[in-house]
């Protein structure tokens, strides 16, 4: 029997700093602009939606986002180079 993919949901991640809860794309803090942490640990939203945005189940699909070693920002998974021009 072959699986079926319901669909994916959204995680969110919260800033120790100041507590804000994020969606789990994003990666700077919508309260207080800081980038996200690269020891983040991701949650299960109050209110999850299946996501449909073909894009956004492409990028899922993918595998985790990977954080730079040297200066820490966020690229997505497969990425071989820091796309952070603070890594340049």
């Amino acid at each position: 029997m072959a699986k079926e993919t319901v669909g994916y949901v959204r995680l969110e991640w919260v800033l120790p700093n100041c507590g804000a809860k994020n969606p789990g794309p994003q990666k700077t803090c919508s309260s207080c602009g800081a980038a996200q942490p690269t020891n983040v640990k991701f949650q299960q939203a109050a209110q999850e939606e299946i996501i449909t945005d073909k894009e956004e189940l492409s990028r899922a699909a993918t595998g985790p986002d990977i954080h730079c070693p040297y200066c820490g920002a966020r690229n997505p998974a497969g990425t071989k180079n820091c796309t952070s021009a603070a890594a340049t």
